[in-house]
């Protein structure tokens, strides 16, 4: 009669324990889009591995991360809708949590475990539910929205501007969302002759070049040559 018989680091899954712990370690500093291709595998087995290690990571030992910590406070889209939420200590380049979804109260369960004597900053997205949580439970902590979400935004808005403003008849998007450095001269040209055409309505144009002061200013190489550019 057949049998089976249980190896350590195998079962009835398509991959291995082994692989599934990495996946959950690799997601700390990576989306769930990127790993998924980088990884070669399936968004369902990387969604199977979250759910098997909610548990695991239900509990942070503040004992073990130190102190003048900045921790990091993400979302990572999976399948395009559903939203996991990571903990992360930045200064030590450690996971710290990882929920199977972005809900401000599965947050706060984390927070309100934390030393606050050890927090110094956190470094977050511009979710206003996150930031409340943040604000009641480590209160003296530095909060810092990250640089990707901060051109996110500013991207969104000049595409708001631009659907409003230009509509579906000319595809300018590419050249919008170019960084001014990398453009040829032939999408110079472009642009100009996009503003141009539409200087009567000059929130186009204003909302062009708040995205591109606000990548300048990620670009500076200290304080001083920040508050220049202010």
């Amino acid at each position: 009669k057949p049998f089976s018989e249980y190896i350590p680091g195998f079962d009835r899954k398509r991959s291995t324990n082994n692989f599934r712990r990495v996946l959950i370690k690799d997601l700390s500093r990576n989306s769930f889009s990127h790993l998924i291709q980088t990884a070669e595998t399936s968004s369902s087995v990387l969604y199977d591995a979250l759910h098997e290690q909610q548990k695991f990571c239900q509990d942070i030992n503040w004992e073990e991360q130190g102190r003048n910590l900045t921790i990091g406070i993400d979302e990572h889209s999976f399948r395009g809708h559903t939203m996991a939420l990571t903990l992360t200590n930045i200064t030590e380049k450690k996971l710290l949590a990882l929920g199977v979804s972005d809900n401000v109260k599965l947050l706060r369960q984390y927070l309100e475990k934390a030393d606050k004597s050890k927090v110094s900053e956190v470094c977050m997205d511009m979710k206003a539910g996150f930031l409340y949580a943040v604000r009641e439970c480590l209160p003296k902590a530095k909060v810092t929205v990250d640089k990707f979400h901060m051109i996110a935004a500013a991207n969104k808005c000049l595409d708001e501007v631009r659907s409003v403003v230009v509509g579906k008849g000319l595809h300018i998007r590419k050249v919008l969302f170019k960084g001014k450095e990398r453009l040829n001269e032939k999408e110079k040209i472009k642009l100009h002759g996009i503003f141009y055409r539409f200087k009567h309505f000059p929130s186009l144009y204003e909302a062009y070049m708040i995205k591109e002061k606000l990548r300048s200013f990620y670009k500076s190489k200290n304080i001083t040559d920040a508050q220049k550019k202010r």
